[in-house]
């Protein structure tokens, strides 16, 4: 499916971008085959402290996190 989807937006004429988004505990796998398509697609790996997220869910960010995200992602894109 992802490779669907950057085939649209490189024929619509635009830049594909993949975002891994942030957790705490990454999956491996899930990294991995995103990482796999690096050669086609500029992936974003954002690179959050273990802060940015609830204490007892690793996945959600906090609105601190949130924040964090957004300028690590308004970097990322300059």
């Amino acid at each position: 499916n992802l490779r669907a989807m950057i085939a649209e937006v490189n024929a619509a004429g635009g830049e594909p971008l993949v975002l891994a988004f942030p957790m705490r505990a990454p999956a491996t796998e899930h990294l991995k085959a995103l990482r796999g398509l690096s050669g086609e697609v500029r992936v974003l790996e954002p690179a959050l402290a273990a802060d940015a997220f609830f204490d007892e869910d690793p996945v959600h960010l906090t609105a601190e996190g949130n924040d964090q995200l957004a300028i690590w992602l308004a970097a990322a894109l300059r």
